[in-house]
């Protein structure tokens, strides 16, 4: 499992591998998200969470975030990452972007940086 940590300024560090899809690995095509659970006074775990991803050929897609687990500071998200995010070997780029309502109820978007992780060999399932 890849494990990547979001700080309050929205920057990105990749804290346990960077590889993906790796065969005989437990939990290999999962990315866990670790992020503060309130950010600029916005409660994040009220907002729709996705990730926005690019694969190596540059073929792009959204998926939603499963299992998460909302703790009273911090939040961790899971990314199973898919067959068309693997579908090549080279780099994934991927970052949360997370949509909500502030306090006095205007939209607001939260997008990280992009981490960038590795497919070494493709895993088109």
């Amino acid at each position: 499992m890849v494990k990547v940590t979001v700080t309050e300024s929205r920057r990105v560090f990749i804290t346990t591998g960077n590889v993906i899809g790796s065969e005989g690995e437990a939990n290999a095509s999962i990315v866990r998200w670790r992020m503060p659970r309130v950010i600029d006074g916005v409660d994040m775990s009220t907002c729709r969470m996705q990730v926005n991803y690019e694969n190596a050929e540059g073929t792009g897609d959204v998926a939603e975030v499963v299992n998460p687990d909302i703790g009273e500071r911090v939040m961790l998200l899971d990314w199973r990452v898919s067959a068309l995010a693997r579908a090549k070997a080279g780099a994934v780029t991927a970052g949360l972007e997370l949509t909500g309502k502030d306090a006095d109820g205007n939209i607001i978007v939260f997008r990280t940086e992009s981490a960038q992780l590795a497919v070494r060999e493709p895993h088109p399932d």
